[in-house]
């Protein structure tokens, strides 16, 4: 039997959901669960699994209470924060602190009154890893030292982002070991220690960067078809950079560009994964088995045009059509705000946009562009700049344009 328990004031009534030998039990306030760990109430009413009232007695059914008193007690509650006074917690509790903004983790984090007394803490870099008061202050000390480096340089955002590609691609990718916890080399908390890093470690620390610089970079993780327990994951960017006038979506891949032993000096002038066009990332990525995610917002505007188009083709009720609509034109429209394009109405030809939408994950870099931010953060000469160029997509696909057009006067029998 395993125990894990929350506790969050947006839920609507106390929960308890026993699932796979597992018991989750859901507070909505500190109070509520330290009341329920002082007595076990066998008359406490909670919601279950079906959204039923059901007693704590009821919901135990045939566990031994004894036994569930003293796991429920070395059990620490994870706290999800939103306005807690966290000095007056007297009790463990793991505090999480994913998804706030940067400056409000930093100001919970300093606050002179919380002494981390009783408290430990997570959020989305730690990789379910929970740490001391002491640990996560020193965590996001290393990371603001990388983002005074980027402010200080006036970076854009094509800059930053390749400047933590370039640096965190030295890392060898390395896994943990057999008896170790997966945090050790996932964990943000972790990777900045110690020698351990996997794709999600690499991930971890591009999207960190990326919260305490305002950038629109986001984890994005990939399922192994044949493996359920096994995947990948990089970063998606979407970018608009007036300084390059680039605008589109791309993905960053540090894993599949780092350094691969001691003695490999290749990934040096190798950006093969480095601002890819979502949409010709997703062609390799499922050449390797792997499965396009649809919970991130780029690719969940195609899967709400599919359902969309599913409802159109059956016949659906025209309120049920509509709504399905306005899905598709808010998830369109939470992008297009992102970079920056003029929102779009229901009165708007859906298809028309999806096709727009598409556009911007297939975006072409110029190669002059590419080495401009290329040498503005690391001078180069110009060999290592044209090698490094060669390896890119961007450079795939002008080779490509070149080609097709070559083949196209042979066709036409135009003259050069």
């Amino acid at each position: 039997m395993k125990i894990r328990v929350f506790i969050n004031s947006d839920i609507d009534a106390e929960e308890i959901n026993i699932e796979n030998n597992t018991i989750c039990l859901y507070f909505k306030s500190v109070e509520s669960y330290k009341g329920f760990r002082s007595n076990f109430s066998l008359s406490k009413i909670f919601k279950d699994n079906y959204n039923e009232n059901i007693s704590f007695s009821d919901a135990l059914g045939s566990i031994n209470l004894s036994r569930f008193k003293k796991m429920f007690k070395r059990t620490k509650p994870i706290l999800r924060y939103h306005s807690e006074l966290l000095e007056t917690i007297d009790v463990p509790i793991i505090v999480d602190l994913s998804y706030l903004p940067f400056a409000e983790k930093i100001s919970i984090l300093t606050n002179p009154l919380v002494t981390g007394k009783n408290l430990f803490f997570m959020d989305e870099y730690t990789t379910g890893e929970y740490i001391t008061l002491k640990d996560m202050i020193s965590m996001y000390q290393a990371i603001i030292l990388d983002a005074e480096f980027i402010r200080k340089n006036n970076y854009s955002e094509t800059e930053a982002i390749y400047y933590v590609y370039q640096k965190y691609k030295e890392r060898i990718y390395k896994k943990e070991g057999k008896k170790d916890k997966c945090s050790i080399s996932r964990s943000l908390n972790q990777i900045i220690k110690r020698d351990n890093i996997v794709c999600v470690g690499y991930s971890n620390y591009l999207n960190a960067i990326a919260s305490i610089l305002n950038l629109n970079v986001f984890p994005l993780s990939w399922n192994d078809e044949a493996n359920i327990n096994s995947g990948h994951q990089e970063n998606i960017a979407l970018i608009n950079d007036s300084k390059y006038g680039i605008k589109g979506v791309f993905a960053i891949d540090i894993t599949w560009d780092s350094k691969r032993c001691e003695e490999d000096e290749t990934y040096q002038n190798n950006i093969s994964h480095f601002l890819v066009p979502m949409a010709f990332d997703e062609i390799e990525k499922k050449h390797k088995g792997l499965v396009v995610p649809a919970d991130m917002l780029y690719h969940s505007i195609f899967e709400r045009y599919k359902r969309l188009q599913f409802f159109i083709k059956s016949n659906s009720p025209e309120c049920i059509i509509d709504d399905s609509k306005n899905l598709v034109i808010k998830s369109i429209n939470q992008l297009y705000q992102i970079l920056d394009i003029p929102p779009i109405t229901l009165e708007c030809n859906i298809e028309d946009e999806i096709v727009k939408v598409k556009s911007l994950g297939r975006v072409a870099i110029p190669l002059e562009t590419l080495k401009n931010i290329i040498n503005n953060v690391t001078p180069r000469s110009e060999d290592d700049l044209d090698n490094m160029i060669k390896s890119s997509y961007h450079y795939r696909h002008y080779q490509a344009s070149i080609a097709q057009a070559r083949l196209l006067r042979a066709i036409l029998g135009t003259k050069k």
